[in-house]
């Protein structure tokens, strides 16, 4: 839409000033003229289309007239570092890799490897210092045995060594200060047997290209862990299936502002060492094992950075 300045003169206005320009043919009155002209072409505009949501990433100041669908907003991505940090030398940090011998505290002479660890991480919040939490916007319908689908906050992330993209957990706008990051390490009890296939493509939850953590009969295995308790290359392999989800809070440093429209990225660390700390594999049976790592669990974890872009 077109726009002028002097349209929006009265009519008597609009007379007088006509009147004049045609009653003096002075250079004042040509100076008058061109300033009118000026006055006339300066108001002239047309409308800018943009978002104009503020809690947008893309919000554009220089727009006058809102777009139909064109905001885009703040996203929540979660990053690991994956190390093994010894308990005995506490100022040496390794990155933890797969079929790689490791001891833990007490017994640092019986070595071990772990052929492979996964797990979803679900329930992710920011948490306030009045213990408000914010997670995402966005959610997620499942459908459930006997035809009762489940809808759940879609915030989760599958977890791996060798799985090294970010992961990105949802739409995430807020504003505050935080104190705290909350998350659940598993799966609540309700996702457990639902429908794989219910799942958009490319989501954690999929099992269409990565089967690793579903068994027909079972379902989802929320935490996964095979291992060797020993090193020689006869020794078999063991699994660890560890279903009943754990509520992980970790303390900020200091304490976070969250601006609108800005996107979060959230890097945690995790010591896989940890999680086998106080582990005899040589006297320990399998369900004393399981028992000990996942005591350990919510202390193998700290965070690392939250930045805002």
């Amino acid at each position: 839409m077109i726009n002028c300045a002097i349209y929006h003169l009265t009519v008597p206005d609009r007379q007088y000033l006509i009147s004049f320009l045609s009653n003096y043919q002075t250079s004042t009155a040509y100076c008058l003229f061109s300033a009118a002209c000026c006055f006339c072409l300066g108001g002239c505009f047309t409308d800018v289309e943009g978002c104009l949501d503020l809690a947008a990433t893309n919000f554009d100041v220089n727009a006058d007239k809102a777009c139909m669908g064109c905001c885009e907003f703040p996203e929540l991505t979660l990053a690991f570092q994956h190390r093994a940090l010894p308990a005995y030398k506490p100022d040496t940090s390794f990155s933890f890799k797969y079929d790689t011998p490791y001891s833990v505290f007490p017994d640092t002479s019986h070595k071990f490897t772990v052929q492979r660890i996964r797990f979803f991480i679900s329930n992710f919040k920011l948490v306030k210092e009045n213990g408000e939490e914010v997670g995402v916007l966005d959610s997620l319908e499942l459908e459930a045995p006997a035809g009762m689908n489940v809808v759940v906050e879609d915030n989760f992330a599958k977890v791996d060594r060798d799985i090294f993209q970010a992961n990105k957990i949802g739409s995430f706008v807020t504003q505050g200060v935080f104190r705290k990051i909350r998350f659940t390490l598993g799966l609540a009890p309700e996702l457990l047997n639902t429908d794989p296939e219910s799942v958009p493509a490319g989501h954690p939850l999929s099992v269409e290209q990565d089967s690793i953590n579903f068994e027909n009969g079972i379902g989802y295995i929320p935490l996964l862990i095979q291992l060797k308790k020993d090193v020689f290359p006869a020794a078999p392999s063991t699994k660890f299936k560890i279903f009943e989800p754990l509520q992980v809070d970790l303390k900020l440093q200091e304490p976070f502002e969250m601006k609108v429209g800005f996107n979060l990225a959230v890097s945690l660390q995790i010591n896989y060492l940890a999680w086998f700390a106080g582990v005899d594999f040589v006297n320990d049976d399998d369900v004393q094992i399981q028992n000990k790592i996942a005591q350990n669990l919510e202390g193998s974890f700290s965070v690392i950075e939250l930045k805002l872009n």
